[in-house]
């Protein structure tokens, strides 16, 4: 398959709470059962050449309504890198989406030509395959197609220690509760693609606006959960987590392949208009030479 996920989640526990305090959080769209991530690491001063054939493949998909939509994402913190996102209900589908892709040899051609033009700009990559864990995982407001920007961690927790990082997980989600901060967060396990236990945990913004709240929503967070069980907390996260890192998102559209309700909803965000091609410069006719 080409390339995948879908988004959601808390910025590591821990890591940052985007947003406002609301009494109560309306729920949103779900999160998928099965994320399926590709990353790719971008060669220096390849963006732009990398962006315009991105933006051609997606256009190959939705040429061939091809059913799996996905997420463009573009590093703003980390390593020059882009992300491609997409959901599925089960193993099973995304096993039926690989064999329909067998089904069509001129997508799957046009598919290996883009991927062999794609290696020129690129210096890495990896692909990833997780699954929701429902009960570390908080419903988020919103629909995912208002998604602007997204806050991502990964978490690898010390073999043996499962057990305290998920007990780590539970207290923040009942300060949250308590609190009444209205971040939505879905926490995915890892399959394969890094190290397990590894855990991905997701948080969508609709502005930047939203990080500004981070300050007020610690201190509130703290504060629910009171000083002993912040201690707690915190040791919890000590004796379990052997690597966290938490990188920031944008959303890329021109790259993305997103679902037709994304589109009707906002198509100024979706589908940008092209810029305008400056007008062709006028030549001038040549003089006809002086007859004689």
């Amino acid at each position: 398959m080409r390339k995948t996920i879908t988004l959601l989640a808390f910025a590591c526990l821990g890591a940052g709470f985007t947003a406002p305090i609301s009494a109560q959080a309306p729920v949103g769209e779900p999160p998928p059962k099965i994320l399926q991530i590709g990353v790719e690491e971008v060669k220096p001063g390849h963006g732009k050449a990398h962006e315009k054939l991105e933006t051609a493949w997606s256009r190959a998909f939705a040429d061939a309504k091809w059913p799996v939509h996905y997420f463009a994402l573009t590093a703003m913190t980390g390593v020059n890198a882009a992300w491609y996102m997409s959901g599925y209900p089960s193993f099973a589908a995304m096993e039926k989406a690989d064999k329909e892709m067998e089904k069509q040899p001129a997508l799957q051609a046009l598919n290996s030509s883009f991927a062999e033009k794609d290696g020129d700009h690129l210096s890495g990559g990896r692909s990833i395959i997780a699954v929701l864990q429902e009960d570390m995982s908080r419903p988020m407001p919103g629909q995912l197609g208002n998604a602007r920007f997204f806050r991502i961690s990964r978490t690898t927790v010390r073999a043996g220690h499962t057990l305290e990082y998920q007990e780590a997980n539970r207290l923040l989600r009942a300060a949250f509760e308590k609190a009444g901060v209205k971040t939505g967060f879905a926490v995915f396990s890892v399959v394969g693609g890094y190290p397990v236990p590894s855990y991905l945990s997701l948080t969508r913004m609709t502005s930047m606006a939203e990080m500004d709240e981070v300050p007020a929503n610690s201190k509130a967070l703290r504060e629910a959960m009171g000083e002993e069980t912040f201690k707690t907390y915190l040791k919890l996260l000590a004796d379990s987590v052997a690597q966290s890192e938490t990188l920031v998102f944008a959303v890329n559209p021109l790259m993305s392949y997103p679902r037709p309700a994304w589109v009707e909803a906002d198509p100024a965000f979706w589908k940008p208009a092209a810029p305008a091609k400056a007008p062709a410069a006028k030549t001038k006719a040549k003089a006809e030479p002086a007859k004689s």
